[in-house]
């Protein structure tokens, strides 16, 4: 499990507009998601501030944009699923 950390501008809000910073990074938790241990926080919440007490600490617990993309070409089996699905729900 994991939290997209995007950086956005904004540059009004009435009306509303904004600028994504062209790159973004996850936090990771610790542990696999699963559903039949949700006591278990290691397991259910990316904050740094909690998992940086676990016994899985990650290098940091971050992922790279780079590694998103690549673990999203290997399950769907396109290059640009990032781009092209996810980036214009994020707009």
């Amino acid at each position: 499990k994991f939290d997209i950390r995007q950086w956005v501008l904004v540059e009004s809000f009435d009306p509303l507009r904004a600028c994504m910073f062209s790159t973004c990074y996850l936090r990771l938790c610790n542990e696999a998601y699963d559903l039949e241990d949700l006591d278990n926080k290691q397991r259910h919440i990316s904050n740094w501030a909690v998992n940086r007490q676990g016994q899985h600490v990650a290098e940091g617990g971050v992922a790279s944009l780079g590694e998103l993309r690549a673990a999203l070409s290997e399950i769907t089996g396109q290059n640009m699923y990032w781009e092209d699905v996810l980036v214009p729900k994020l707009k």
